[in-house]
């Protein structure tokens, strides 16, 4: 197989499924850390969609501490991901995610209400090996970046990333922010670089 590695540069310009495609054939070509990569990318720009999950069923107490989890479980287990596509990867991600939620009130003895466990979900092992506590400034550091990215932009760039991050696609994000003057590229460049800073933050310098 012919497989041509990109920067993380060039990862970074591309949309959520090219991304997805590029880290399939970066793993059947058995290049790993490619896949890892790749994977890697995405999972930056989703970030807040971890935050949302885990602030819909965990107290602000304790948000941080579980999206902190949640972030480390899945970066490390990338490389376990057997899907090909976003929507596989984004629901793989919420699993990972689930399972962290379902771990904080098993670990604290707390009601955990309506909250979601998937019960027909693989074992753990099918989403890596068992981790363990993940360093608290580590989890902290997570949301900080993501926060920070946010707030450095102005209310429009805000909720164009919000929206982004939420799941909605560049069409119906521009259509909710900014009138005529939103295009779905101007969604694109806006979330591309969000993206990118991101990254940059998390894994420092290509």
């Amino acid at each position: 197989m012919n497989f041509k590695p990109k920067s993380k540069h060039e990862l970074a310009r591309l949309k959520d499924e090219e991304l997805i495609a590029y880290a399939v054939a970066a793993r059947d070509a058995g290049e790993q850390a490619e896949f890892q990569e790749a994977l890697k990318q995405f999972v930056a720009s989703r970030i807040g969609l971890v935050d949302y999950w885990v602030g819909s069923k965990v107290g602000a107490n304790d948000r941080d501490e579980v999206v902190g989890n949640a972030m480390v479980s899945i970066i490390k287990s990338v490389g376990n991901f057997k899907g090909s596509s976003a929507g596989e990867f984004v629901e793989w991600m919420r699993s990972i995610t689930r399972r962290r939620i379902a771990d904080h009130y098993r670990d604290s003895k707390k009601d955990p209400g309506s909250v979601p466990i998937d019960e027909q979900a693989a074992d753990e092992e099918d989403w890596g090996p068992v981790l363990g506590e993940p360093d608290e400034t580590g989890s902290v550091e997570v949301r900080m970046v993501i926060e920070e990215q946010i707030k450095a932009r102005n209310a429009v760039q805000q909720e164009v990333i919000r929206l982004r991050i939420a799941g909605f696609s560049s069409i119906e994000t521009a259509e909710n922010c900014g009138g005529e003057k939103m295009t779905a590229t101007n969604v694109d460049k806006i979330f591309s670089r969000f993206r990118k800073d991101v990254e940059k933050e998390l894994w420092g310098e290509p």
